[in-house]
């Protein structure tokens, strides 16, 4: 009876004093489980700062090689291509991705409990990185699509869907569908965007109860268009092993054949030619392109893999953290890949050496003609 009073005598205080640090390899994010007295710690500090690091770097690399790979299509006439459209929208989409992430850092580098701007600015941050990460996969999708249609349909298709005009009117589709699967749910109430005390990002908070569905419903649709992607790549794959085979067949008729040859007539030779070298330069452009989407992907799985697995939580740090560094890489791909790309960064630096060198000489003139 002794021990029963005993047990009466337990208070909810009592209880509160939990520590509740053994719930960290829980799957869910845990600013929104434990004790009023021992509330849950975040990341540790020392993985903020390493993260914050490393996106003050992406930020400088990806505002720098973005910004130049939209001066190179503005410079280059070769890059004012219906496909560079896509692109340069691509470029946009991680452009707005790198001016998110100083906002980003502040928080991962404030010690406090609150976000230390406005938090406003943190939710419009964390839906910005939404929707420029939706634009991003849906835009490369789309890429894979148009490379689709205009081999498979060879001359033909570059005069019909490929022109800059309905590319435009993908773009904006491309915009409108992701600012819709964004704005959506928020606005009834499935999920919310702000600052996670327990990440100490701007992203989806932990407090709303159908948060795990927003999350869910974002990563959906990314897997989706990127599914998607990859289909329309096979699709070219085959369509090439195909022409591959015709070619070759076609060839070994030709020369196999017995008795006197009839010669083309130079139309068809010309024809023939032009379509070979047509083909052959958008199979380059596409085996280009296709590389952007492999570093795309292998940025993305980190994230992805941690979304499944329970308990990653500083790991789930490091994923976005990766996931962000994508946005900076693509200007790289372009500079070693795509010759086009690496005449128009040279032309770009020439000119501003060019620009620099005037402007000395300008002011060595007006210094000499002040002297006389």
């Amino acid at each position: 009876m002794e021990k029963i009073d005993d047990m009466d005598n337990v208070t909810c205080d009592t209880v509160t004093d939990i520590d509740y640090v053994t719930l960290l390899g829980s799957s869910t994010p845990l600013s929104i489980v434990g004790s009023t007295k021992n509330p849950l710690p975040g990341i540790a500090y020392h993985h903020r700062l390493i993260v914050a690091t490393c996106c003050c770097f992406i930020t400088v690399l990806g505002l720098f090689g973005n910004s130049l790979v939209v001066v190179a299509v503005i410079v280059s006439k070769k890059l004012q291509t219906t496909t560079n459209i896509l692109v340069t929208n691509l470029t946009v989409a991680d452009l707005f991705t790198c001016l998110n992430l100083p906002f980003m850092v502040v928080g991962l580098i404030d010690q406090g409990d609150e976000y230390p701007l406005p938090e406003i600015i943190c939710s419009i941050v964390a839906g910005f990185n939404l929707l420029c990460l939706g634009v991003s996969v849906m835009t490369l999708a789309a890429i894979a699509f148009i490379r689709w249609y205009v081999i498979s349909k060879s001359i033909r298709g570059h005069r019909g869907l490929h022109t800059p005009r309905k590319i435009g009117m993908i773009i904006l589709g491309i915009w409108a569908l992701n600012i819709t699967v964004v704005s959506l749910p928020l606005s009834l109430g499935i999920g919310e965007i702000g600052y996670s005390r327990y990440y100490s990002l701007c992203t989806v908070t932990d407090t709303n109860p159908l948060r795990f569905y927003f999350v869910l419903l974002q990563a959906g649709v990314i897997v989706v268009a990127l599914v998607i992607t990859v289909i329309f790549y096979l699709l070219i794959m085959i369509h090439v092993m195909r022409q591959t085979h015709q070619f070759r067949k076609k060839f070994a008729d030709d020369n196999g054949s017995a008795g006197p040859k009839v010669p083309s007539s130079k139309a068809q030779a010309n024809s023939r030619a032009m379509q070979t070298a047509f083909l052959k330069r958008e199979y380059e452009i596409t085996k280009n392109l296709f590389v952007v989407v492999c570093i795309f992907a292998i940025c993305l799985i980190p994230s992805l893999v941690n979304f499944m697995i329970p308990g990653s939580s500083v790991l789930t740090l490091y994923g976005a953290m990766i996931l962000a560094s994508n946005s900076s890489i693509n200007p790289i791909i372009y500079a070693l890949k795509h010759p086009n790309f690496q005449e128009a960064f040279k032309t770009v630096f020439r000119c501003r050496k060019a620009d620099a060198v005037s402007s000395n000489s300008s002011k060595t003139r007006s210094t000499g003609s002040t002297n006389l």
